[in-house]
């Protein structure tokens, strides 16, 4: 994982509990909350509400608290260029310097919370989708594995959805991204 860079959260501006509350009101049908609710009460004597529910937005704002960097990584995985950088960097034994010129990506990631107790059990699945045009990357490849990357700005949008209810869309303006990210271990290509 990166040393310092930008998290899915900052792109969306979360956690916010106004949208952790709508979230979990699409996730789980309103019998379903009570239910919880009861059981989650009846099981623990002086449990209070706000207290399981600042649990679960804790978990929810954990769930989109992922590099950007690293998830730009596992999808510049997909094209041959890399790949072939890879080799080259262990048949060579050399570190490779990619400039990558300014493109656009798109990828759709499938997350979920998996909120448990007592008898209770559902899982709410989030549907991210991210547009993004990224200009002025370099990477730096050593031993098949992306070490560090010099970064310029990134723009785009995003959604985010739940059982296909938009719960957040927006454009990202132009961001710059840290100068230089350290990968420590680096980021596997193949």
């Amino acid at each position: 994982m990166a040393d310092a860079g930008i998290t899915l959260n900052t792109l969306f501006g979360l956690p916010d509990e106004g949208f952790c509350r709508h979230a979990l009101s699409i996730g789980i049908e309103a019998e379903e909350m009570s239910a919880m609710k009861s059981k989650a009460l009846a099981a623990i004597q002086g449990l209070q509400w706000g207290s399981v529910e600042g649990d679960i937005f804790h978990g929810m704002s954990e769930l989109l608290n992922m590099n950007l960097m690293d998830v730009m990584v596992e999808t510049w995985k997909q094209y041959g260029t890399l790949a072939d950088y890879a080799e080259q960097s262990k048949a060579g034994g050399a570190a490779q310097v990619v400039e990558l010129t300014d493109h656009s990506m798109s990828f759709e990631l499938h997350p979920f919370v998996e909120i448990q107790f007592a008898e209770f059990a559902k899982k709410i699945f989030f549907d991210v989708t991210l547009e993004i045009t990224l200009k002025a990357l370099r990477l730096k490849i050593e031993e098949a594995r992306v070490k560090s990357v010099e970064t310029g700005s990134c723009e785009g949008k995003g959604m985010i959805k739940i059982r296909d209810i938009t719960l957040l869309q927006l454009p990202f303006k132009p961001i710059d991204l840290p100068g230089k990210i350290n990968l420590g271990e680096g980021i596997a290509i193949v």
